[in-house]
C-alpha cells in the first residue's frame, strides 16, 4: 500500500511521473504497481513504445518439434536412447538463436541453424514493447500467451524479455548485479506450449551454463 503522501503526489502532482522507485530495507528495491493506484492511469506514468508486426511466410519450428525439445531436455542423460545426431542442448541453443533472430526482425535462414525438416511456414504476430517494463507487465504477457494457446487461437507463444545492466528490478526482484555470474544480462524467454507445458530459457554469462526449466 502506498503512503498517503506519495499517493497524493502521484494523483495531484503538477508534472507527469515517469519513474518512481522505492528503496526498501537491506538494499532491496521495491516495485510500485501503478495500475493498483486508484485514479491513476498507468500509461500516463510509464511510457512504452509499442510496435506490432504481422509477417506471412515466416519459417518457424513446428509445435511437435518444440514439444520434442522440451521432452528431450527433461530427460536425463542415459534414460532414453537419443537417435538424433544433435543433443538436447544443441536443440535448445538452436531454438534460443531462432528466437533472437525473429526478435531482431531477421528472416534469412542463414541466421539460424534450425533444421528445415522441423520448420513450417506460419503467419507470425509479434508485439514489441520498449521502455520501463515492470515484472507485472511481463506476467500479463505470459498469462495472455497461456490463454491464447489454451483456447487454440495459436499453437504456441513465446515471451522474451531483455533487461539492461543495473536495472532496478531484475531476476525476480533481486538487486542489480547481486549475482556476478549472470553478468547483468537479465535476458530470458518463456516458450508456452499446449497442455500447460513450457520452457524457460535464460541467457547465460561467462560463468554460467545454458539453463532450462
Amino acid at each position: 500500500m502506498l503512503p498517503p503522501k506519495i499517493r497524493d503526489r502521484l494523483q495531484h502532482g503538477l508534472q507527469p511521473v515517469h519513474l518512481l522507485c522505492v528503496k526498501a530495507q537491506h538494499d532491496n528495491v521495491a516495485e510500485i504497481d501503478f495500475a493498483a493506484v486508484s485514479g491513476l492511469i498507468s500509461s500516463e506514468c510509464i511510457a512504452h513504445e509499442h510496435q506490432q508486426t504481422i509477417s506471412a511466410g515466416v519459417q518457424a519450428p513446428s509445435t511437435s518439434y518444440l514439444q520434442q525439445i522440451a521432452l528431450s531436455a527433461d530427460v536425463k542423460h542415459g534414460d532414453n536412447a537419443n537417435t538424433d545426431d544433435n543433443t538436447p542442448m544443441d536443440h535448445l541453443h538452436e531454438l534460443y538463436e531462432w528466437i533472437g533472430v525473429v526478435s531482431c526482425g531477421l528472416q534469412d535462414h542463414d541466421w539460424h541453424n534450425l533444421d528445415e525438416q522441423h520448420m513450417q511456414e506460419v503467419v507470425l504476430h509479434k508485439n514489441t514493447w520498449t521502455g520501463l517494463v515492470a515484472p507485472c507487465q511481463v506476467q500479463k504477457a505470459v498469462k495472455l500467451g497461456q490463454q491464447l494457446v489454451h483456447e487454440g487461437k495459436c499453437p504456441w507463444a513465446i515471451v522474451s524479455a531483455w533487461g539492461f545492466k543495473g536495472q532496478p528490478i531484475s531476476w525476480i526482484g533481486a538487486p542489480p548485479n547481486s549475482a556476478s555470474s549472470v553478468d547483468g544480462e537479465n535476458d530470458y524467454s518463456i516458450v508456452i506450449l499446449p497442455d500447460g507445458q513450457y520452457m524457460l530459457l535464460i541467457a547465460s554469462g561467462s560463468g554460467d551454463s545454458f539453463q532450462t526449466v
